[in-house]
């Protein structure tokens, strides 16, 4: 189904990428994400093996969750990167509100 609307400018052309990614991710796995692409994933302080391995426990309905054990990185890493952003989010609202809009 197409509206002329659908895909004017205000449309949220970020969140359609992001669902429409997780959509493909699922259906083509780890197997058919390119390495290159792999490789440049990167989310402080969390590795590819962190997501992989709760990928692993998300995936396994079947078994118990005290099976598979997922190993948390350090809750102050976490804290430093968003004590970092926080400065450049308030920024960037206010540059927001502020005119020319």
């Amino acid at each position: 189904m197409y509206f002329k609307k659908d895909y004017s400018e205000s449309c949220d052309t970020d969140t359609t990428a992001a669902i429409l990614g997780s959509i493909l991710g699922g259906s083509v796995t780890v197997a058919g994400i390119p390495e290159d692409l792999r490789k440049s994933i990167y989310l402080f302080p969390y590795s590819m093996k962190y997501f992989e391995d709760l990928g692993k426990v998300l995936g396994n309905k079947n078994k118990r969750s005290s099976d598979i054990q997922i190993k948390e990185p350090f809750w102050g890493l976490s804290l430093c990167r968003n004590l970092i952003f926080i400065p450049v989010i308030v920024l960037y609202v206010i540059r927001r509100i502020l005119p020319p809009y």
